[in-house]
């Protein structure tokens, strides 16, 4: 436990911070409401959505949203929270069809057009990752597909490069000497602030077209099985729609990117983990143009599994969270925590301690992630907490897992990707952590009757 002056930093599984912990007390209930996210937390996120609930939410004994200025919100309308998990939970249960929409998209991995396997083609695999996240989490949010990875196209969507745009905006935020700059420019609409102003209205425009236009086809034969499908049918007003379907596409855009580029990097620089990884794969997909991969065929991927898992502990996309306390607490170890104060946790520290992971705990080993028996077994999530834990974990946790696991078996069954620089990349821990520079790699097409 570090303290400073306002500030707490958890970097142990013991004293993880009631905020996620509902283990911890008798009721999490009753304490949940303590730990909100603060202004700092969703800069870009509350530019981006009206309703606050879904920034600064707290949680009271009846299940509702509750938080600061929404009281007005309520009265129109009850939201109880548990309608929003049912729904959710429904389709995360269903996320076997989110192999139709990810077929589709990966294929247009094929824009390497590399012919042969002796042919090598340069480029930057994060720029793709980004693409192609981007288009699958759209898919599967909106069942609209925005075809940013395809490169043939002569023009971008807008939303993409809005969300392009209102990302870099807040980065410049969270990157100035001295903080309040960004409110003056905010407060007379120049540079960045207008930037992100006018981008903010370029996604609120996009998705509130989507939403209209898909009211107007549905009807009670609707079967369409797309979040936006299910909140609308759930009768909840377009704004409320649009500010969840927005932190959706907010919360997958650069995460599983991010993710996905350190693991193939990470796989460059251990040829014998690639190797295992590859014949797991292939086991599963027998034809080398096979890109129709099932949901069972997925869960059974399990070293693909630890890899990703391994990948994250060392280089999670969110290298660190906070909450803000709302009322006076204390934590299991005794330390007092005041109104107001910030607690934070510290998801890249904690992977990289030898305390909770062993001496080895610098080293890229996917084989941590199996018993003695040789079955997987998933970590608990207060040492491993990239997806959060407790009453807050992240709620397209096994849809992310999901996506990787599908994008990283279809790459790697064709591809043999080689790093062009032989530096160790820069690891630049922004509002979603990222590769300095991207990840630039020859590819070269694997031979069909591969099987290591």
């Amino acid at each position: 436990m570090t303290t400073l002056a306002e500030h707490m930093i958890v970097a142990d599984a013991e004293n993880h911070p009631p905020m996620l912990d509902k283990i911890m007390y008798n009721s999490w209930q009753s304490r949940m409401f303590l730990y909100i996210k603060g202004k700092k937390n969703g800069r870009m996120m509350l530019e981006c959505i009206m309703n606050e609930l879904l920034v600064y939410s707290t949680i009271e004994k009846d299940g509702k949203f509750l938080t600061r200025n929404m009281h007005n919100l309520l009265n129109k309308k009850s939201f109880k929270m548990t309608v929003m998990f049912k729904q959710l939970t429904l389709f995360f249960k269903v996320s076997y069809q989110m192999c139709i929409p990810l077929s589709t998209i990966v294929r247009r991995l094929k824009i390497f057009r590399i012919e042969s396997s002796y042919s090598c083609k340069e480029l930057n695999f994060h720029i793709k990752n980004v693409r192609l996240a981007f288009d699958t989490i759209c898919k599967i949010s909106l069942g609209w597909d925005p075809c940013f990875l395809d490169f043939t196209r002569s023009t971008v969507s807008p939303l993409a490069a809005a969300f392009d745009v209102a990302a870099e905006a807040t980065a410049v935020r969270d990157k100035a000497a001295v903080k309040w700059v960004w409110k003056v420019k905010k407060l007379l609409n120049v540079e960045s602030e207008r930037k992100l102003k006018e981008a903010v209205g370029v996604i609120h425009f996009a998705v509130n077209d989507i939403i209209r236009k898909r009211r107007e086809n549905m009807d009670g034969s609707e079967t369409q099985r797309d979040l936006l499908s299910r909140f609308i049918s759930a009768g909840h007003d377009d704004e409320l729609v649009r500010d969840m379907v927005i932190s959706f596409l907010m919360a997958g855009r650069d995460t599983t990117s991010a993710a996905m580029t350190w693991l193939f990097w990470l796989l460059t620089w251990h040829p014998t983990i690639e190797k295992d990884l590859l014949n797991e794969i292939t086991s599963m997909i027998k034809e080398y143009d096979h890109l129709s991969l099932t949901f069972d065929d997925l869960k059974e991927m399990d070293y693909l599994k630890a890899c990703l898992c391994e990948s994250m502990r060392l280089y999670p996309p969110v290298v660190w969270d906070s909450k803000h306390a709302a009322e006076n607490d204390v934590l299991p170890d005794g330390t007092p925590v005041y109104k107001g104060n910030r607690v934070m946790y510290f998801p890249y520290g904690m992977g990289r301690m030898e305390k909770l992971w062993g001496k080895d705990c610098l080293e890229f080993r996917p084989d941590r992630w199996f018993s003695e028996s040789g079955v997987f077994k998933m970590e608990n999530p207060y040492k491993f907490s990239v997806f959060q834990a407790g009453p807050r974990v992240c709620l397209g946790k096994e849809m992310a897992f999901m996506q990787m696991r599908y994008v990283v078996a279809s790459v790697l069954r064709r591809f043999e990707l080689v790093p062009v620089s032989l530096d160790q990349p820069v690891f630049v821990p922004l509002l979603t952590a990222h590769m300095d520079g991207g990840l630039k790699v020859r590819v070269r097409k694997r031979s069909e009757g591969l099987l290591l």
